[in-house]
């Protein structure tokens, strides 16, 4: 699923002309059809990419494009870079995305207000965990037991996720760099008996 997404990613920033930024991609807006295939909808918020001498940027800035704006999206799901710069960016997809990828490989919801205040958010809370070395306490308990092939790759995912919620937008992957790595990751996967919860 989240390749697939990726590759909806890929295509709004890198396909089109000019970009267009979804700037709300949230487990919501993830749609699931009966034959397994994810698509990204509700592009209400979207944007399109403009030459950035529509507002002001800092040196260097006019090699990307970008969309002068107040920050709208799901909490938790927001870019911090965008909130503070309201200079939206396809890497405001990107960390959405990240969000996203951390919610499948934890089990847990964007926004907790039950944990400390430093760690409502869950890319605050995977982040520190990972900084520290404790991804697999922050993996859904039923994938740890799924074997080492898939929790290498589960371990590869949190890493790109945590590339992705970057707070700084240019230290994130752009969406086509995101889709290599997880074929790359896929191409990892154990081969699965049939029959398995997972096939």
């Amino acid at each position: 699923m989240a390749a697939q997404i990726a590759s909806a990613l890929e295509y709004l920033h890198f396909g089109v002309k000019p970009p267009v930024v979804h700037r709300d991609v949230t487990t919501s807006n993830i749609f699931v059809e009966a034959d397994m295939r994810a698509r990204l909808g509700d592009f209400g918020l979207s944007r399109l990419l403009a030459p950035p001498d529509a507002c002001a940027t800092g040196a260097g800035a006019a090699r990307e494009l970008v969309c002068c704006t107040a920050p709208q999206g799901t909490p938790g799901y927001l870019d911090p870079d965008y909130h503070r710069s309201f200079q939206l960016t396809e890497k405001s997809d990107v960390y959405s995305f990240g969000v996203v990828v951390l919610e499948l490989v934890t089990g847990l919801r964007p926004v907790d207000v039950g944990r400390e205040r430093r760690d409502v958010t869950l890319a605050d809370w995977v982040v520190a965990k990972i900084q520290v070395g404790e991804l697999r306490e922050v993996v859904d308990p039923p994938v740890l037991g799924e074997g080492p092939g898939v929790m290498a790759s589960v371990e590869a995912v949190a890493e790109l996720a945590f590339r992705c919620v970057a707070p700084d937008k240019d230290d994130r992957p752009d969406a086509r760099e995101v889709l290599a790595e997880l074929r790359r990751i896929q191409g990892m996967l154990p081969e699965l008996p049939p029959g398995h919860k997972g096939s």
